[in-house]
């Protein structure tokens, strides 16, 4: 299957069949975000014929987003699944879907101290404990 988004046009709707659709884009992009509206998991892939596993391989969930910054100037992207799925391409990398987000009971907090990388686990209940190296922190 080959989906051909018409000329100017950068978002389209794909609504997938099962087999490997060709999204063909009017020209080249750096960024393909996709949103995935459909009852199941997508793979997304810049070569054709690439499985779940394989390098370069995105697996997008059901009711996800991802933005592929590959930053090659591409027109085409490959889309495996079933149901619907928005493919934006773009030149910046500005995600424009709402992101999910799993698991955790926090949030980390990464912070830059030249050289040296502070984690805390942020949490509601309580304030945080930051560890900058293996000795006891009062």
């Amino acid at each position: 299957m080959v989906k051909t988004v018409s000329s100017g046009e950068r978002i389209t709707t794909v609504t997938l069949e099962g087999d490997e659709c060709e999204v063909i884009l009017s020209r080249g992009f750096n960024v393909f975000e996709i949103s995935n509206q459909s009852d199941g998991d997508v793979l997304m892939s810049l070569q054709s014929g690439a499985a779940e596993g394989d390098d370069g391989a995105i697996t997008v969930a059901q009711g996800k987003a991802f933005t592929y910054k590959h930053m090659r100037n591409l027109d085409r992207l490959y889309l495996t699944g079933t149901g619907a799925v928005v493919v934006v391409a773009a030149n910046d990398t500005n995600n424009p879907f709402n992101r999910g987000s799993e698991g955790g009971d926090g949030d980390t907090d990464v912070t830059d101290t030249g050289g040296a990388v502070d984690l805390a686990i942020l949490s509601a209940e309580e304030n945080p404990t930051i560890i900058t190296d293996l000795t006891e922190v009062d």
